[in-house]
């Protein structure tokens, strides 16, 4: 059976966050889930701690050892970026610099996950993430993502892929908001870091592409709403209302 590790994406914390959390620990267990949260600004408070029900000595930062076991919380900050991932500077949105660390932090290659997901803080499941997860079972490829090679970008948007000199007709981009890595993948991206890195939604489908490795789309069932036009808590209630639980996919919903 494939192990899976959840690595939730944050700046803030609200009630919806928290819930949004303790759901996806419920669901697959504490030690399963990881939280990166950016600390750039030096947000983080003890009181967040509390709310989670995580331990102080689970909430490291990237030159602060190893992970032994989950819950875990890496705090990330601008300048600690830099020092792994030359690029970022360039580009803040270049998320796999956090999952590399997360990746060596849990053991390297001898980590025991065989996926990682990576969810921001504004996908909201309407429903069960086990259900989510058990749908995609029969996709076994090495990123899952949505609208692969369909999304409508400008030219320019193409170019946001550093230190790899890559003709534009083998560029892909998809919508990684919520998006399933395999653990070669993060691997592959872990040997480039600081070489060549990229926007979220461009870098780790082109990498596929050109390295043979699969991509595929969710499975259209578990695909609610995505989008890039926030929608509020009132529009999420009345749009629950009106599906009932359907364990589909939502974004962007902020609460």
């Amino acid at each position: 059976m494939s192990r899976h590790l959840f690595v939730f994406k944050t700046h803030i914390f609200t009630q919806y966050i928290y819930e949004e959390y303790h759901k996806l620990c419920s669901c697959f267990g504490k030690q399963n889930v990881f939280i990166t949260f950016d600390d750039t600004h030096q947000s983080w408070s003890t009181e967040y701690e509390e709310k989670l029900g995580i331990p102080k000595s689970s909430v490291l930062k990237p030159m602060q050892g190893k992970f032994e076991s989950g819950p875990g919380v890496l705090l990330i900050h601008d300048n600690d970026m830099k020092q792994y991932n030359e690029h970022h500077k360039e580009n803040k949105l270049t998320y796999e610099t956090a999952w590399c660390i997360l990746h060596r932090m849990l053991g390297g290659e001898h980590a025991q996950y065989d996926y990682m997901w990576s969810i921001e803080n504004d996908v909201y499941c309407n429903g069960d993430w086990n259900v989510v997860v058990d749908k995609c079972k029969g996709h076994t490829c090495d990123l899952l993502a949505y609208m692969i090679g369909k999304m409508s970008w400008p030219s320019s948007a193409f170019e946001r892929i550093y230190g790899w000199d890559i003709p534009r007709c083998d560029r892909i981009n998809a919508f990684c908001a919520v998006c399933r890595l395999s653990k070669r993948l993060v691997e592959v991206m872990d040997c480039y870091l600081g070489e060549r890195s990229g926007f979220i939604e461009l870098y780790p489908p082109t990498l596929c592409k050109n390295i043979g490795y699969k991509i595929d789309n969710f499975p259209e069932d578990i695909i609610g709403i995505m989008s890039w036009q926030k929608k509020t808590k009132k529009w999420m209630d009345e749009e629950a209302a009106r599906v009932g639980i359907n364990h589909k996919l939502y974004h962007a919903v902020k609460m």
